[in-house]
């Protein structure tokens, strides 16, 4: 993993698995989505019917977002686990 102005790019190991760019980009772009869902929810200016369907894409769009965080925390954790079984000699 190396990081180049401002983005995070991954290398992939023989026989593992690696979260494509595309998911990244779907990640931003649904969180991007869920923001513009809490603006226009917080405007007041829709219908009871339209607030209703906007929080549902809302709930629905967490959570995705939900998942694909817990997934990374997953991961830094089993790294951060791997980190402190490595020996370093003095």
């Amino acid at each position: 993993m190396y990081l180049s102005k401002g983005v995070i790019f991954m290398t992939r190991r023989q026989g593992e698995s690696m979260s494509q760019p595309s998911e990244v980009v779907n990640f931003e772009k649904k969180i991007e989505e869920l923001e513009g869902v809490i603006e226009q929810l917080e405007s007041g200016k829709l219908s009871l019917q339209k607030s209703l369907s906007e929080f549902e894409k809302g709930v629905k769009l967490y959570s995705e977002c939900k998942k694909v965080l817990d997934q990374a925390e997953k991961k830094v954790t089993t790294l951060t686990d791997q980190l402190k079984e490595v020996k370093v000699d003095d």
